[in-house]
């Protein structure tokens, strides 16, 4: 696995700080910059030495998808440790979700821990993880290094590593350039200042924006293409998927409890469904 100039820039980085003794890094890479790719290839440094890893994420997509990557990186097949799949406990990767892991309380041996999209790294289930591997390197990586309650993460992580930004990527043709439209404009909604929204006040502010808004704007902007939109929590996507449903527009609601099989029926790329709701995971 070859890496990008950039992925290899902050590949040094992380592994500079750790000679120095930060065991505990944040790193941060724009969407689409390739940061499975980049922990697959730090992991495989690891596994030449012996070493075992733990790869941690919150979604089955994003466990499958680093499970794919580090097994191309490293010719080793992972152990996926997660609801529904069956464990294989030898394997020195293991790719576990973070909800099976803090219910069942039986923590693999690893010297490196890379927890994927790290932004949730503050609530207690990761906090409990941390805590069980005190002499082991850290390593959270995610886009949005943003907490909903407006605190930083210094105490997590000690050392914060910036890849390319969206800008570079673009100019460099790793990336396409994007529109942002705003879609919703006479809303009177209260916007926080200096953090973001809270959960209340996301599910507050969704009341003002009608499903039916949301068919509008997507038949404006972005007719007949396929889509996934993003509600705030399970049944504000469920009210949208009913309302494209009623416009004759094929869509289906996905979130966290959706079952294996619908959810892999879903998102198959032969699926033609224009719009994909998701509730909040």
């Amino acid at each position: 696995m070859k890496l990008r100039d950039y992925q290899e820039i902050c590949k040094a980085k992380i592994e500079a700080n750790w000679r120095k003794g930060s065991h505990k890094q944040l790193a941060v890479m724009p969407t689409g910059a390739g940061k499975t790719v980049l922990f697959a290839a730090l992991a495989s440094e690891f596994t030449r030495k012996n070493q075992g890893v733990l790869v941690v994420a919150h979604r089955e997509e994003l466990i499958i998808q680093a499970a794919e990557k580090l097994a191309a990186a490293t010719g080793i097949i992972p152990g996926i440790i997660k609801a529904g799949y069956k464990p294989n406990v030898d394997a020195p990767i293991q790719v576990g979700s973070i909800q099976t892991l803090a219910r069942r309380k039986k923590y693999p041996e690893a010297n490196l821990i890379i927890i994927d999209e790290a932004h949730h790294a503050a609530s207690n289930s990761y906090r409990q993880l941390i805590a069980q591997y005190p002499d082991a390197q850290i390593l959270g990586v995610t886009a949005t290094p943003q907490r909903i309650d407006g605190y930083g993460f210094e105490d997590l992580f000690e050392k914060l590593v910036v890849g390319a930004t969206t800008g570079q990527l673009i100019a460099e043709g790793h990336l396409c350039k994007f529109k942002m439209i705003g879609g919703f404009t006479k809303l009177g909604l209260f916007t926080p200042k200096g953090r973001d929204f809270t959960i209340k006040e996301l599910e507050r502010a969704a009341t003002k924006i009608k499903p039916e808004d949301v068919v509008k704007c997507w038949q404006d902007y972005c007719f007949g293409k396929k889509t996934v939109v993003f509600a705030v929590n399970v049944s504000h996507s469920q009210a949208i998927a009913e309302q494209f449903q009623r416009n004759g527009i094929a869509a289906e609601h996905l979130d966290g409890e959706t079952p294996t099989g619908e959810r892999k029926a879903i998102l198959e790329p032969t699926f033609r469904t224009p719009s994909v709701t998701n509730g909040n995971y």
